[in-house]
């Protein structure tokens, strides 16, 4: 090869290499940019934290707000001054991508002994009812169980009361196409309870009630769930969309059956506001002091600013350990719409907790 040619053959050889990491430091830079977007997707507030009413408590408080840094500033006396990001319920997004999966947050609860359903993940692939079965007697899992998704919110895909393999075969046929793994968990009984915790602090304490329709000796079991349905609406409450058969079975009943006068049927096991369940208030002080301690060590355990914590329990005024009562999941961004159903002054407390 000539001197001309030569140089020809390492111009182009160092123009191609030049084009390729070029184009790589491209890809990296579009990766990077997209993980960005999509975190933020992720965990986009959902009637959050970043609200007028909480910035208007803030200012009342004499904080200085930057909105666009998403910045709350307190100042002392003596001028020394303490800033916080409010931007995702002023969590970090390590905390939060630990919230947003369930198993992982349930194995941190348990490094830290603090009590959950037992448990496990298991992968769709390859893995059929026999091996899910198989499973749940070697974690030593009792029937019934809950399959749902690691990642979901407001009790999408989430199917209770799950007992026999025809009844595990039926669900995961829904849930393969959308999912490759899913959560196995021990059903716990009771109500669920959201607790809001804010910088070390309990401040609202929301009972969700099962949801459940009473039987009139007319109607069947749907139009009883139609109506209830239409009442909701009225009351400016969700519907009740995940509706079990599974559970109405269970209690002797069939969407066409007509149940007596009084008979109380309940329509499903996914206790959550979305899916139409009745709210009330716990007042905290009726709450002993050692489930308040639990709720504040949920926090402690996942490094976690603000949370909401679903609480499953018989009865949240009785002491935890003497009712199997359990943490169910912790939500990193939880909306605040329920905590405010009912009048309160919440984004005053919370406002009032920002800075110790």
């Amino acid at each position: 090869m000539n001197t001309l040619n030569y140089k020809l053959f390492i111009k182009l050889i160092n123009s191609s290499l030049c084009k390729l990491i070029s184009i790589i430091i491209i890809v990296i830079l579009f990766l990077y940019f997209l993980n960005h977007i999509l975190k933020n997707k992720i965990f986009e507030n959902y009637e959050g934290l970043s609200t007028p009413t909480l910035l208007n408590e803030m200012k009342k408080n004499n904080y200085i707000i930057d909105e666009d840094k998403k910045t709350v500033t307190y100042c002392d006396s003596n001028e020394k001054c303490i800033t916080k990001s409010y931007n995702r319920h002023f969590n970090t997004m390590d905390s939060l991508i630990l919230a947003k999966n369930k198993k992982d947050t349930s194995d941190r609860l348990s490094k830290y002994n603090i009590p959950v359903p037992l448990y496990f993940e298991i992968n769709l692939e390859g893995n059929d009812a026999s091996a899910i079965q198989r499973k749940v007697k070697e974690k030593g899992i009792q029937y019934p169980i809950v399959i749902k998704p690691v990642n979901g919110t407001f009790g999408n895909d989430v199917y209770t009361d799950i007992e026999t393999k025809k009844e595990i075969e039926n669900v995961i046929s829904i849930l393969k196409p959308k999912m490759k793994s899913v959560m196995i968990e021990e059903q716990i009984k009771g109500d669920c309870y959201r607790i809001f915790v804010f910088n070390n602090k309990v401040i609202d304490i929301i009972k969700r009630e099962k949801p459940y329709i009473m039987g009139n000796g007319v109607d069947t079991v749907q139009i009883l769930i139609d109506k209830r349905n239409k009442e909701q609406l009225a009351m400016k409450l969700y519907e009740i969309k995940n509706i079990s058969t599974i559970v109405i079975d269970k209690q002797g009943y069939s969407l066409q059956s007509i149940p007596p006068k009084d008979t109380k049927i309940y329509i499903s096991n996914v206790i959550n506001m979305h899916n139409g369940a009745r709210i009330s208030r716990i007042p905290i002080d009726a709450v002993p002091s050692e489930n308040i301690k639990l709720f504040l060590n949920v926090n402690k355990a996942m490094d976690i600013t603000c949370s909401g914590i679903d609480y499953l329990s018989t009865d949240v005024t009785q002491i935890y350990y003497t009712n199997g009562s359990k943490i169910l999941e912790v939500n990193g961004t939880p909306d605040t719409e329920i905590h405010q159903i009912i009048p309160f002054d919440f984004f005053k407390k919370v406002s009032d907790s920002i800075f110790p």
